[in-house]
């Protein structure tokens, strides 16, 4: 993946995720993508089980990502 295509890639993730739009959210990880916690614990594994931990994570009021240390 060329470095346009990913910084396309987490602009289409930020946007999604800071409009809470899970279905857009997912649509930019593979079907068979998993979610590791920071020392390797796997926290979800395919889309059915990151759609169920990020609307958790979706539905606090205050949820926002910005990328100002994107480089």
């Amino acid at each position: 993946m060329s470095a346009e295509n990913a910084a396309d890639l987490i602009q289409r993730q930020l946007v999604a995720y800071n409009a809470k739009d899970i279905d857009a959210w997912l649509g930019t990880y593979a079907s068979n993508a998993e979610q590791f916690a920071l020392h390797g614990e796997r926290l979800a594994q395919g889309h059915a089980e990151m759609r169920a931990r990020m609307l958790a994570r979706f539905a606090e009021p205050d949820l926002h990502c910005d990328e100002s240390h994107r480089g």
